[in-house]
């Protein structure tokens, strides 16, 4: 069951970077970043590490700064 978990959070990253990170590529000579000031390669890293964490608040914390200092 827990392999189907991470299957499923897997599936649900890389749908969040296919939503993120292509778009974006588009996009690129329009914009360098979105409205926050990061750019869809930190959002979409963000994204992944959040659901790789499992639930761990170590993990989470460090995502979290990771996502703070990305640009």
């Amino acid at each position: 069951m827990m392999k189907s978990v991470k299957v499923g959070l897997f599936g649900l990253a890389m749908s969040v970077i296919g939503a993120v990170a292509f778009p974006a590529q588009n996009a690129h000579a329009q914009s360098d970043s979105i409205a926050d000031g990061k750019s869809p390669i930190c959002i979409a890293s963000y994204a992944a590490c959040i659901a790789g964490a499992n639930g761990n608040a170590v993990v989470i914390a460090a995502c979290q700064m990771q996502y703070a200092l990305c640009k």
